[in-house]
Parts: structure tokens; C-alpha cells; sequence
């Protein structure tokens, strides 16, 4: 089981502690620590390592002193510090500090964005998943081996027709998809092969989502140019080390 990622959120307000705690343990089923004030946070920051760090723009220098509007940036500073990789997102209600949050290493987001707020915390909290079509259960067990060769913390969703892989992608996006060259429409197993399934997947991804990243990984090498006119990446099931390569490119 993937381990939680652990996020400190400082929030001085009980409403948006629970409105983000709860989309963070509910939605991402991350491991949520809140602190209240700026000294509590950087207490918690030299203590702890964290996946991400989330402030508001606005809350107290300690417990029971007033809101101050500048202690967000001493929090980031320390963050930083410590760590200058880390991911910090500013989540306020002031649009005025949005060209202050870049100056001290985060990212700016208005309390009020959800849908902004969401593709934020898709890319940073959810886990890695490859949406696998195939219908050959010893290149189902190969493909899974490979990926645990590649020690990549990645989830994989394996469809094995057309219509399960199309409803699959209207459902969700992946980080990753990898398709076979030929598969049953329907029906799975027991459906009738069809030669240009693949086609038809690929160009439903692509109709989805322009940047999606996509790999045909098939025996035939008949496929390898049409792949690549599509911008599918071509990858044959017969070289192990290629897909690892592949998959440590694009996922790490």
C-alpha cells in the first residue's frame, strides 16, 4: 500500500480547517497536521517533513495575539529554508498577495477557486496511475512485473476491451496510459479481436486531453509508425528494458 502523503495546513479559521482537512483526508486520503498560528507551524516545520505545505495569508504570530497578514511569508521562508524543494501553496482570500507567493517560493490559489484548488491537489497528492488495456493475462503479469522492477509508487487499472478502457477515461484521467495493439471491442476475454482498437482508444485520449501520455505496447512492429503519427509512444513487449526506461522517464 502506497504510503499517505502528509500535509501541515496553517489556518487560524475552524471553517476552512475543516472544510480543507476534510477534502484533504476525505478526497486524497492524506494524513492532515493543522496549525492555528505561526509559531505552532514552525515548531512543526523544523520538526517534520512534509508532502506539502498549505497557508493562509492571514493568522497570528502565536496563540493568542491578532491575525497577522505577513506571517504566511515568514512561514514559507522557513519552509524553504529547510527544504528548498518543497511544495507550498498560499490559499487565501487576498488576491493581492498572489505576486507576493512566487517571491517566497509558493503558489498562489484564491479560497474560492475550487476547481483550481482541485488540480493542484490532483497533481500533488494523488497517486500515480497507469490505465493499462490489455486482454492477455501473461502480458497483464509481464507489464505488472516490469513496473515493480522500476520501484515506481504508481497504481495500476487494468482494462481488457475498448468499451470498459472508453468508459474508463471518462471516469478519470491518468498519469499514464499503455495500450496493446489488438483487443476485444466488448466482452472482454470472450469478445472478437479487433486489429485497430488501439486506434480508436488512443484517439479518445488524445479528444480528452491534448498533453496525455500515451505508449503502444505491442509484438507488432507494423504498428510502430501509425504510433508515432499519433504522438503514442511505440514500445515493443519483447524488450523489458525499454519500458522501464520509459516508465522511469515519465513517472519519476
Amino acid at each position: 500500500m502506497a504510503k499517505k502523503k502528509h500535509v501541515l495546513y496553517v489556518e487560524d479559521s475552524e471553517k476552512w480547517q475543516r472544510a480543507v482537512g476534510n477534502e484533504l483526508r476525505d478526497e486524497y486520503g492524506a494524513k492532515v497536521t493543522i496549525a492555528g498560528n505561526l509559531e505552532d507551524a514552525l515548531k512543526l516545520v523544523e520538526k517534520n517533513e512534509y508532502d506539502l505545505y498549505i497557508t493562509d495569508g492571514n493568522y497570528p504570530l502565536t496563540k493568542n495575539d491578532f491575525p497577522e497578514d505577513t506571517a504566511w511569508e515568514g512561514f514559507c521562508k522557513a519552509v524553504n529554508k529547510k527544504n528548498s524543494e518543497a511544495q507550498i501553496l498560499l490559499l487565501t482570500s487576498d488576491p493581492n498577495l498572489g505576486k507576493k507567493a512566487g517571491k517566497v517560493g509558493a503558489e498562489y490559489i484564491g479560497k474560492t477557486e475550487y476547481k483550481k484548488l482541485d488540480a493542484y491537489l490532483e497533481r500533488h497528492l494523488r497517486q500515480k496511475q497507469i490505465l493499462l488495456v490489455e486482454d492477455t493475462p501473461d502480458d497483464v503479469r509481464s507489464f505488472k512485473r516490469v513496473v515493480a522492477e522500476s520501484r515506481l509508487d504508481v497504481k495500476i487499472v487494468r482494462v481488457n476491451d475498448l468499451a470498459k478502457a472508453l468508459k474508463a477515461i471518462q471516469r478519470r484521467e491518468y498519469t499514464l496510459y499503455v495500450t496493446d495493439g489488438s483487443y476485444p471491442l466488448e466482452g472482454g476475454r470472450n469478445g472478437i479481436i479487433e486489429v485497430g482498437a488501439w486506434v480508436e482508444f488512443c484517439t479518445a485520449v488524445r479528444k480528452k486531453d491534448k498533453k496525455a501520455r500515451i505508449a503502444l505496447r505491442t509484438f507488432n512492429p507494423n504498428f510502430e509508425d501509425k504510433a508515432k503519427s499519433m504522438g503514442v509512444t511505440y514500445l515493443n513487449k519483447n524488450h523489458d528494458a525499454e519500458l522501464i526506461k520509459y516508465l522511469q522517464q515519465e513517472l519519476a
